[in-house]
C-alpha cells in the first residue's frame, strides 16, 4: 500500500513539479524515461537476489535509499543533477514492487488469497494519495511533491519491517519442477503485457499537463487520477468472476483493445464529463492486463523463480516506457493532447 501511494503522487504530479522547476515537456520525457529504464538493470538484480535470499532482506535498503534520494529532490535543480537523482531513487524504489509482488503470487499460489482482491489495496492508496496530493499542491503549491514521495518511501521501509521472514519458495502447482520456466509463451505474453502498459506513456506522463492546459484545477485532477484508479479496484474486487470465465491471455488482449479506443477518444474529448467516462477505461487498459499478466506468471512459473520472473517483467514493462516516453515528451510538446 505504501508503494502505491508513492505512485499515487508521482504519475498524477512528478511532471507538474518538474514544469515547476523550469523543466521543458522534452526533457520532462526525458527524465520520466530514465525513472523506469533504471529499473530495466535494478528490478531483474534485486528478483534474482531475493530468490535466494528472500524479498525481506532486500526491501528495508531499498526503501532507505528511496526516502533519502526523494528528499534531495527538493533542492535538486538542473538536468543533471535531476537525472543523477532519478536513477538512484526510482532505481531503488521501482525495485521494491515486483519483490512485493512475488510475495503476493506465491501467497496466492499456495491458495491463501486471491492476487486481484490484494492488489486492489494497493490501488485504493493510490486514490487516496492522489486525492490528498491534489488538494495539497492546490493549497501549498507543487514544492510538497518531494516531501510526499519520501513520506510515502518511509512507510514502506517500516512495512517492510512488519513482513514475515523470509522462506524459500515452495512450489504448490500440481506437477511442476523447481526450476522449469515455460520461457517461450512467458516471453511473448511480457512482451505483448508491455506493449499494452507502454500505450499508457503520454497519459502517464502529461495527462496532468493536458488537463491543468484545459482548465482544470488541482484537485479536480487528483480527482480523474483517482476515478480511473477506483475503475480499476472494482475489476479487481470482481477479478475471481473474470478469471473463472476467460483465460489470462485474453485478459490482455482486452486491455490491448480498449487502450486503443480510449487514447483515440482521449484525444478529442473535452470537459469534465467525458474524460470522466473516459477515464473508466482505466479498469481494462490497466486492470485487466496486469491482472492477466499476473495470473499468466503464476499459473507458468514456479514459486522459486517467481521473484526474477516478476523483476524481468518489470524490466520490460521499464524498457518499453524508456523508448516510448522520449517520443511522447517530443509529441506533447508539438501537438499537446493530440499526442
Amino acid at each position: 500500500m505504501a508503494h502505491f501511494a508513492c505512485t499515487g503522487v508521482h504519475l498524477p504530479f512528478w511532471s507538474l513539479w518538474l514544469a515547476s522547476i523550469g523543466v521543458s515537456a522534452e526533457w520532462t520525457g526525458v527524465l520520466l524515461a530514465l525513472g523506469h529504464g533504471v529499473s530495466m538493470g535494478t528490478s531483474p538484480l534485486a528478483g534474482r537476489i531475493a530468490d535466494r535470499r528472500g524479498p525481506r532482506a532486500l526491501m528495508g535498503p531499498l526503501a532507505a535509499v528511496a526516502v533519502a534520494g526523494f528528499a534531495l529532490f527538493h533542492g535538486a535543480r538542473g538536468v543533471p543533477s535531476l537525472a543523477v537523482l532519478t536513477l538512484l531513487t526510482f532505481g531503488a524504489h521501482g525495485a521494491l514492487l515486483p519483490l512485493a509482488e512475488s510475495i503476493s503470487q506465491r501467497q496466492a499460489g499456495a491458495g491463501r488469497v486471491r492476487y486481484g482482491r490484494v492488489r486492489l489495496w494497493g490501488s485504493l492508496s493510490f486514490v487516496a494519495a492522489s486525492t490528498l496530493a491534489g488538494a495539497l499542491v492546490e493549497r501549498s503549491g507543487e514544492g510538497v511533491i518531494p516531501w510526499m514521495l519520501a513520506a510515502g518511501a518511509a512507510g514502506c521501509w517500516v512495512a517492510s519491517r512488519g513482513l514475515p521472514a523470509d522462506e524459500p519458495g515452495e512450489d504448490v502447482r500440481p506437477g511442476a519442477t523447481a526450476t522449469a520456466v515455460a520461457w517461450g509463451p512467458l516471453v511473448r505474453v511480457l512482451a505483448l503485457s508491455s506493449l499494452v502498459q507502454a500505450s499508457h506513456a503520454v497519459y502517464y506522463g502529461f495527462g496532468s499537463l493536458t488537463w491543468a492546459a484545459q482548465g482544470f484545477g488541482d484537485t479536480e485532477i487528483g480527482a480523474l487520477w483517482a476515478l480511473g484508479v477506483l475503475a480499476e479496484v472494482v475489476f479487481f474486487a470482481a477479478s475471481p468472476r473474470f478469471l473463472s470465465r476467460t483465460d489470462p491471455v485474453s485478459l490482455v488482449l482486452a486491455g490491448a483493445a480498449f487502450a486503443t479506443a480510449r487514447w483515440v477518444l482521449l484525444a478529442h474529448v473535452r470537459g469534465g464529463p467525458g474524460v470522466s467516462v473516459l477515464q473508466t477505461l482505466h479498469a481494462v487498459s490497466f486492470g485487466a492486463t496486469h491482472l492477466g499478466t499476473m495470473e499468466f506468471v503464476r499459473r507458468h512459473v514456479p514459486a522459486s523463480r517467481l521473484a526474477a520472473v516478476q523483476g524481468i517483467y518489470t524490466a520490460v514493462a521499464g524498457a518499453s516506457y524508456a523508448l516510448v516516453t522520449p517520443f511522447a515528451g517530443a509529441l506533447f510538446a508539438r501537438y499537446a493532447s493530440g499526442a
